[in-house]
């Protein structure tokens, strides 16, 4: 009985750990795309300029608009 409550706990541990590596990971990923985007933004803005969040959300949201519809132009049947 002790060994099963044993590995249930250590089984529930490892999910945990899995669960935090790929936030972490995730995460990190997220930001390293968010920096391309703004010196991206900067380079063609010029880096004497200020770039706002407004800028950002309104080209992440173009860049995902375009994704989505490159996608479901492959996609058959829609």
């Amino acid at each position: 009985m002790t060994i099963i409550i044993l590995s249930v706990i250590s089984a529930a541990l490892a999910l945990l750990c899995l669960y935090l590596i790929l936030y972490v990971y995730l995460t990190n990923k997220m930001l390293e795309s968010k920096d391309l985007i703004i010196m991206e933004l900067q380079q063609r803005v010029g880096l004497e300029k200020k770039i706002s969040g407004d800028t950002i959300i309104y080209e992440v949201t173009k860049r995902l608009k375009e994704a989505i519809a490159a996608i479901s132009e492959e996609t058959p049947g829609k």
